[in-house]
């Protein structure tokens, strides 16, 4: 069972019976580091949270928010035609660039 202990400008401490963790609601940092590697609070940011009534889930980052993935895929790029319908040009066919040996000793061959 997690408690919240103590409280100081947004900082917890929340505490079980094996270990200590300390919460900065403000700078949304857990001893953890649960929060801080992956922008979802972690379960001693929650407990914290708890202790506010205020949803964790307001405070997820915004990478992980509905808006942002619509933002993200919004300009999706659209199907093209098979190449025999493209159109032909009259410039030069591309060629593959000059193979040069590279500088410095070359590979030994396996034995």
């Amino acid at each position: 069972m997690l408690l919240a202990t103590s409280q100081c400008n947004g900082k917890y401490e929340i505490s079980n019976p094996y270990a200590q963790f300390k919460v900065d609601l403000r700078n949304k940092i857990c001893g953890c580091r649960r929060w801080d590697l992956c922008g979802i609070p972690c379960i001693h940011a929650v407990v914290a949270y708890n202790h506010f009534d205020k949803d964790p889930l307001d405070h997820v980052h915004i990478c992980y928010k509905k808006e942002t993935y619509l933002k993200t895929y919004r300009n999706m790029l659209s199907p093209i035609n098979g190449k025999g319908l493209w159109t032909t040009t009259i410039t030069q066919e591309l060629l593959p660039p000059d193979v040069c040996r590279r500088a410095g000793r070359p590979e030994r061959e396996p034995r």
